[in-house]
């Protein structure tokens, strides 16, 4: 899961899509992290 959100920041970086929705993407992955390591 937390891969995924990693691939989905990394393809938004490159694709230099909108900062927020990279920002978020980002976020997420962090929270994900987070969770996993708990």
């Amino acid at each position: 899961m937390c891969l995924k959100l990693k691939h989905l920041f990394i393809q938004c970086i490159e694709n230099n899509d909108d900062h927020d929705k990279c920002r978020k993407l980002f976020y997420k992955f962090i929270d994900c992290m987070e969770d996993n390591y708990k």
